[in-house]
């Protein structure tokens, strides 16, 4: 049978290894908030991006005057091609960030269910010593 002064060194050890596991939840929550703030931030700026750049600047007409007939037309849609392709690759980029950025955040989640589970189990022990 364990002595009193291991059994009381274990219980202080169980209740430190909680406290320490409940503030590894709190930084990871905060890291949780702080990825769910950028992600919605990356988000709202690729969609600003399509409505109040993208859409207007292809449905722009560069025909309506006499001076763009001809090969300062065909040169201005040949910019206007690229400009949208790397606009298109800009918003591509976003959404593979947008992704990485969600699963970062899966993953967090996960880590603070495992530790949720890692202090009931300590919990539990705990209770059992101190019963």
């Amino acid at each position: 049978m364990p002595s009193v002064v291991d059994l009381g060194a274990k219980i202080e050890e169980i209740k430190n290894a909680i406290s320490s596991k409940k503030n590894e939840i709190t930084a990871i929550n905060s890291d949780i908030e702080a990825l769910e703030n950028y992600k919605t931030e990356v988000n709202d700026y690729k969609n600003s991006l399509n409505d109040d750049v993208c859409t207007p600047f292809k449905e722009y007409d560069m025909t309506a005057g006499d001076m763009w007939l001809g090969k300062n037309e065909e040169r201005a849609e040949r910019m206007r091609k690229t400009i949208c392709c790397n606009l298109i690759f800009s918003m591509s980029r976003m959404n593979l960030l947008i992704l990485s950025i969600s699963n970062a955040i899966k993953k967090a989640q996960t880590m603070v269910k495992d530790l949720e589970s890692e202090i009931e189990d300590l919990t539990n022990e705990l209770e059992e010593l101190e019963g």
